[in-house]
């Protein structure tokens, strides 16, 4: 049961988004009266304050229950691997005594959407204090309800224009004038965006500082964009291509998690008739330009309603204004008539037009058949490919005392696999270059693949310049590959480039026929971006990578993960640096350090699904010819050691970097040594034996945060678990967490010292079949293989050699892990770390909104003990830099290439 003090708890949380705010904002500008200016989230003002007492808020819940509360009005979706009839008795013995009251539902017709709905107060601009650092203006147009043209979509339609990014498109101008970055549009079919009632449509548009000073100029861009929609009309083939897409996609769906499926299901029941409870939402079914051109009438000037939040003004808005429930600041005022003349007589720009012709899109979807060895394999070990699961696979696989030689040859071509296997990657080259694995997809059969990069570099650690410098990369080479890759992303081919812990990742999947275009072009423009970067664009972007850096830091989880990380990991580059300097990064540096970085790389590579082998290492070998780079000596490649705790207790405490919040984060890390497959087993029983009532001690019982956790620790091959809640500073101090988080850990400890032997068995059967639960989709087995590959421990069968070790696992194992690890033991072996983020304690009745910077230079704030709290200042670190120069580093094993 949720109490009113979690609901409050669940608000303090959700209150520093500046999405929920601008959310509760728009709605507060609809009519008095209309459903949709209601408060949805709940917080003791609403539930407490403006109630009055328990128990009138007690009679309204259980009034609304009575209401509403009904069969008649649900809809039930369950999904399980049970015949018919033993599903049937199933859902009638568990929801048949729900009740029935047969009243009607709530009638919403009188609020149905009219054009004077759209008042004075809708169609205005307001000027919004943001919390996080951001420059973004945000149009919204309310129409009539669109729930009942699922089958035609017009909405859809208009967003995958209004929101492309390839050539001709808006966005594609807003680059060019360096004015924008990012767009989004449509609406998101859920919450106040799509009712029975009305229907909103919204266009985000991420700006630049160049962007924000030219605002009455993006505006009317967005309105010429709009014009040339209105004025081309309508495009079937436009509408065509949109279809055949969904359709494709829907066609080759994976299956997803049940859970997932079912609540969809149960959503989709609500809003479409029963043939299409499954494909309603997704698929398109008739062509309807009466509707687009429909929607496209309500997109008017004089009935858009405009929100700009940032904090780069350069004449500082007066915020005359205070939403109610929030807090958000804002000034309101009318758009300029002059501004809605221009808008509405703006011709259609010279570089806008509609999309070209889709050259992604696929038009083979035949599968590619193993390579000879892989059948003769599977034939030699009794395995049909195609109907046996990968614990039945990897059995057989076992069963073999050696694994041979194999040599794969396709023309001219030819890969030497040592230790071939059915069940894992094999390593079809190694060099100093890279190393490529590839695995084809025996069970799913899609037309599709995976094919995963990571381009690692020297430089990725060596300093926090470098670091920033490759994260301005980065981010240079998405923004260029914008316009170009944008169709291919459409066509449901996907590319994410991120930078990890060694360098760089680049991840492409999708429909297998044209991926190696999207390869090829992503990585001929690595070489080419930064020198064709103008000093308007970087600057740009070196402004978009600040407010990235300065938004994760005022997070106090965040916060948390950066400096317990800081004090665990060598080398380790803290976002706090990274902010510090990123604006002295000059363009000349970035162009420098891009061509020392493609100059001296290792590429590990995994390529998996339906593409032949020969495919693989041509894509692979591609990328090598298409970058040009020299393999770096091993000792020259970032190696990342953990620091090893000292035994006993040590306290992280500082203040958060985002004053304007409450939220506390304390994480209790306990670090329990290099990782065996015993002490993995044996710490997953415990966490699994832990879950539950952790969250139900410190969450439910004594409420101390709405986010409560325990989870294990695995960092570069370093065991450790951990217990987080996530608090407010007003409600509860940083100390009391941690104390209780230690009182549930000592009761926890003795509880599992009188552990019956049924419950510990009941525990392990439940953790090895988790451990067996089949993948939904190709896309689960290879994150599995990647991690192994990227971290070099290369062990591809771990989920089976751990729930091996999980079966192993006696009563004697635990009380004595227990005992070493946990604080209700001898302690020989517990060695803690809590990392303590304050909240502020901002005054209840206080508009602040916009967080600053504790320091200029994102310096911490250390602290000792509180005042009203005895507590040991010995346990305190006051300097993390000094506390871990002292530190040793724990060894781990590292397995050879040779061995796999």
């Amino acid at each position: 049961m949720i109490t009113v003090v979690q609901k409050d708890l669940e608000f303090a949380i959700a209150a520093p988004s500046d999405s929920n705010r601008k959310d509760q904002l728009l709605s507060s500008v609809f009519p008095e009266g209309h459903p949709a200016r209601t408060f949805t989230w709940g917080n003791l003002r609403s539930l407490r304050d403006e109630v009055g007492d328990d128990e009138k808020l007690y009679k309204a819940a259980h009034e609304f229950r009575r209401r509403h509360y009904s069969a008649h009005r649900m809809t039930l979706a369950v999904q399980a691997r049970m015949s018919l009839d033993a599903l049937q008795q199933y859902v009638v013995d568990t929801f048949g005594q729900i009740p029935t009251n047969s009243l009607p539902s709530e009638d919403f017709s009188p609020y149905a959407f009219t054009p004077n709905q759209i008042t004075d107060e809708f169609a205005s601009i307001y000027y919004v204090k943001p919390v996080s650092d951001t420059t973004e203006v945000h149009l919204t147009w309310c129409m009539r309800s669109l729930v009942s043209e699922y089958q035609s979509k017009p909405h859809q339609y208009i967003s995958h224009l209004l929101g492309h990014e390839g050539k001709g498109s808006l966005l594609s101008y807003l680059r060019k004038k360096v004015w924008a970055l990012g767009i989004y549009t449509g609406n998101s079919e859920s919450g106040i965006d799509y009712t029975s009632m009305y229907s909103l449509f919204s266009t985000q548009v991420v700006l630049t500082k160049e962007g924000l000073d030219h605002i009455d100029e993006v505006l009317e861009a967005i309105f010429s964009y709009i014009n040339m929609l209105r004025h081309v009309g309508p495009n079937e083939r436009i509408y065509n291509e949109i279809k055949t897409i969904e359709d494709t996609s829907f066609r080759f769906i994976e299956e997803s998690q049940p859970a997932e499926y079912v609540e969809s299901l149960a959503e989709n029941m609500h809003f479409f008739p029963p043939e299409h409870y499954i494909t309603g939402d997704r698929l398109y079914y008739k062509y309807d330009p009466k509707g687009i051109t429909e929607v496209l009438s309500s997109m008017l000037p004089e009935k858009v309603n405009i929100m700009i939040l940032s904090n780069k003004y350069e004449t500082p808005v007066e915020y005359d204004a205070i939403e109610k429930w929030f807090g958000t600041e804002y000034h309101r005022q009318d758009i300029p008539q002059e501004w809605l003349d221009r808008w509405s007589k703006v011709e259609p720009y010279k570089h806008f037009h509609l999309p070209e012709e889709n050259i992604y899109l696929t038009t083979n979807f035949d599968l590619v058949p193993p390579a000879g060895p892989y059948l003769q394999e599977a034939k030699e070990l009794g395995i049909d490919l195609k109907n046996s699961s990968v614990k039945d696979i990897h059995k057989k696989v076992s069963s073999k005392k050696e694994h041979k030689q194999v040599i794969l040859k396709e023309g001219d071509l030819l890969a030497t696999v040592n230790n071939f296997r059915l069940d894992q990657p094999n390593l079809l080259r190694k060099n100093n270059h890279m190393e490529l694995w590839y695995k084809p997809d025996f069970k799913f059969r899609f037309p599709t693949a995976l094919l995963y990069f990571y381009f690692i570099t020297p430089l990725s650690l060596k300093s926090p310049r470098d670091a920033c410098l490759l994260d301005l990369w980065t981010d240079v080479l998405q923004q260029e590959l914008k316009e170009s890759v944008y169709p291919a992303n459409m066509a449901d081919l996907s590319h994410s480039l991120y930078v990890g812990d060694r360098g760089l990742t680049m991840k492409v999947s999708g429909y297998s026929q044209n991926l190696h275009l999207l390869v090829e072009l992503l990585t001929s423009e690595m070489r080419m971006v930064s020198t064709e970067l103008t000093e308007p664009m970087f600057s740009a972007v070196r402004e978009v990578r600040a407010r990235s850096y300065h938004n994760v830091l005022i997070k106090p989880h965040k916060l948390a993960k950066d400096v317990r990380m800081n004090v665990l990991l060598d080398p380790y580059v803290t976002p706090r640096d990274k902010a510090q300097l990123v604006h002295n990064v000059t363009l000349t540096e970035l162009k420098q350090f891009a061509q020392d970085f493609l100059d001296k790389l290792y590429m590990q590579v995994l390529i998996q699904g339906n593409l032949a082998w020969h495919e693989a290492v041509n894509i692979a070998e591609n990328v090598l010819k298409n970058i040009k780079w020299d393999g770096p000596a091993q000792n020259e490649l970032p190696h990342i050691k953990v620091r090893e705790l000292p035994i006993g207790e040590k306290k992280l405490r500082v203040m958060s970097l985002n004053t304007a919040s409450t939220n506390s984060i304390v994480t209790n890390y306990y670090q329990c040594g290099a990782a065996t497959p015993q002490e993995v087993a044996i710490l997953e029983v415990l966490l699994m034996l832990m879950e539950e009532p952790v969250f139900d001690q410190l969450r439910t019982k004594e409420q101390l945060g709405y986010s409560v956790f325990s989870m294990m620790r695995y960092t570069f091959g370093v065991l450790g678990y951990s217990v987080t809640v996530n608090t407010q500073v007003d409600k509860f101090s940083v100390a009391h967490v941690d104390s209780r988080i230690e009182a549930f850990l000592r009761k926890f400890g003795r509880d599992c010292r009188r552990l019956p032997e049924k419950t510990l068995a009941a525990t392990r059967r439940a953790l090895v079949q988790l451990k067996h639960t089949t993948d939904f989709e190709l896309k689960d087995e290879v994150e599995r293989n990647w991690r192994e590959i990227v971290s070099g421990e290369y062990h591809f069968h771990r989920l089976f050699s751990e729930a091996e070790a999980i079966e192993k696992v006696k009563l004697p194992d635990l009380k004595n892990w227990v005992d070493n690890h946990f604080p209700s033991g001898n302690k020989r072996l517990l060695r803690k770390l809590s990392i303590q983020i304050m909240g502020h304690n901002v005054h209840k009745h206080s508009n602040t909104t916009q967080p600053t910077v504790t320091k200029p230079s994102y310096s911490l704030i250390y602290l000792g003990p509180l005042d009203d709290v005895e507590e040991d200042k010995a346990n305190f670190v006051l300097d993390a830099e000094e506390f871990k120069r002292n530190l040793s580093v724990i060894p781990v094993p590292k397995v050879e290439l040779a061995q796999c």
